[in-house]
């Protein structure tokens, strides 16, 4: 389909609900799209604008620009995390296992020591008590960069795992509600319960731990801490983002930016902006104004069709939004900030090979591979910053004659 908007856009059907789902959006005209068609089997695309030029597009599929990693053997896979200090992958998964006479859910740790070869991958084992029915991994974070903190959710417990997995202990039994999220920075750590949060001012002591009031009106599902402040922030399940002044022990006013319940959410590397992603199919980004401490509203992408289910964003101001259900895509997009101090975010491609709803995305230092997971287990990585050298080689661009003497 051809637009006003210099753009072409491409359309998948949907055989099981018969919708068509916006799967990527062509950019290379300077001017309104006029006319657009297909040939070679629907391999190729034609477009032609006002700016006197016809486009020839190749649809086929960049075999290049992603690798289908490993099958997660059954097991589901929970979530992904790139650690900057061991550049590894981790990814966090269930498994059905038989223990004595029981089938009972064993969580344990992928940690892939070359992304492009899954026979790198390690399993890691991150329960404590194998006879217990109440482990269930549901997010991890890194200590002191290498050992591997894990919050048991049923088992109320925080578990740090050593890197060679030699030594697996209880960190902190937690006193009120489920373990939702975990995140740590720096030497600080932070805990989602369901309406209560943990600051622990030193992750290498369990009793540096700090509770927060009980949010009794609010049921948490994700969590993050400024990078340069103790300002924690978590996503609730009724729309809003939370903020704790640890320092002050108060309380800020919750912002409602989403419609439906938050699934994530993130400050950036200088904390300037936030990034959250919700079950209302958006991603709100907040930036923090050059003066003032309140974060004002910046921009929402709503070009996802589902639930977005993750989001991450980069040193650089990357940020990848994970679609689940039909929309099965990662949209990029990228923040700059002007000369006035501003924030600007550019959209700039979507990934668009997996066949289910995307669990998980994330970024290596470089922004240079980008990591997804998806329901089914498959794991992807993205050569990114090949895309515009690959994209550019696979289109032709003819120039029309416009001249009426020749």
């Amino acid at each position: 389909m051809g637009s006003l908007d210099k753009t072409v856009s491409m359309y998948r059907n949907e055989e099981k609900d018969f919708r068509y789902q916006h799967s990527k959006s062509l950019i290379g005209h300077t001017a309104n799209v006029l006319n657009v068609s297909f040939y070679d089997q629907g391999n190729v695309g034609i477009s032609s604008g006002e700016d006197g030029n016809i486009l020839l597009w190749n649809l086929e599929p960049i075999e290049a620009a992603s690798q289908e990693i490993e099958e997660f053997y059954g097991g589901s896979p929970i979530r992904i995390k790139y650690n900057s200090t061991d550049k590894k992958l981790y990814a966090g998964i269930s498994f059905k296992e038989k223990i004595g006479d029981s089938s009972l859910t064993a969580d344990y740790m992928l940690r892939f020591k070359q992304p492009y070869d899954y026979r790198s991958k390690e399993f890691v084992k991150t329960y404590v008590d194998t006879k217990s029915r109440d482990n269930s991994l549901n997010s991890f974070d890194f200590r002191n960069g290498t050992d591997m903190i894990v919050g048991d959710v049923k088992g109320r417990s925080l578990v740090i795992a050593s890197e060679d997995t030699s030594k697996i202990e209880v960190y902190a039994k937690v006193p009120w509600g489920e373990i939702v999220d975990i995140k740590a920075r720096d030497q600080r750590l932070v805990v989602a319960l369901e309406n209560r949060l943990l600051y622990f001012s030193d992750i290498n002591d369990p009793a540096s731990m700090k509770p927060s009031m009980d949010f009794r009106l609010s049921r948490f599902t994700s969590i993050d801490i400024h990078p340069e402040k103790d300002l924690v922030m978590a996503g609730g399940r009724d729309g809003n983002l939370y903020f704790w002044d640890v320092t002050r022990d108060t309380v800020l006013p919750p912002r409602a930016e989403h419609k439906d319940r938050v699934l994530d959410v993130s400050f950036s590397n200088e904390g300037k902006f936030i990034v959250s992603c919700s079950a209302d199919d958006t991603v709100v980004i907040l930036q923090q104004p050059t003066e003032g401490d309140t974060y004002q509203w910046l921009t929402t992408i709503t070009e996802h069709t589902s639930d977005v289910n993750d989001v991450e964003i980069s040193d650089s101001g990357l940020v990848a939004s994970a679609g689940m259900g039909a929309d099965r895509r990662v949209l990029l997009h990228q923040i700059t900030v002007n000369e006035l101090g501003n924030g600007v975010v550019t959209p700039l491609t979507s990934l668009i090979r997996h066949d289910w709803g995307i669990r998980g995305v994330a970024i290596n230092d470089d922004d240079d591979l980008i990591y997804t997971v998806d329901g089914q287990g498959i794991l992807k990585v993205w050569k990114y910053k090949e895309f515009e050298s690959i994209i550019e080689d696979r289109t032709a661009h003819l120039k029309l004659n416009t001249d009426a003497n020749n």
